[in-house]
């Protein structure tokens, strides 16, 4: 979301590109370390596809809210889709051309 002369003051751009399958697979399992998940961690991975590791925080954070909110101290598949549904409608408004 920079213009032209902010770029111009970078010697160098680094390009990130998104986790694969199993770099997906590794972020999930680090990042949900400390809450009881009970959920396949391989069906995630591959639901994923396109999400960045920060997207997947957000899912999984998403996920706890929405486990806590019920009463629950632990993660279910349903707490995981409503995650990925929520980052989902995010990268639709983020790739909409609006700036």
């Amino acid at each position: 979301l920079l213009d032209e002369a902010a770029w111009r003051r970078f010697d160098e751009i680094v390009e990130f590109s998104l986790p694969d399958r199993e770099m997906r697979l590794q972020i999930l399992k680090n990042t949900t370390s400390s809450i009881e998940c009970h959920c396949d961690f391989g069906m995630v991975a591959d639901a994923t596809e396109g999400f960045s590791g920060a997207d997947l925080r957000i899912m999984v954070k998403e996920a706890l809210l929405s486990a806590l909110i019920e009463g629950r101290s632990h993660i279910t598949e349903r707490d995981i889709e409503r995650g990925i549904l929520l980052v989902s409608s995010r990268g639709a408004v983020r790739h909409q051309n609006w700036l």
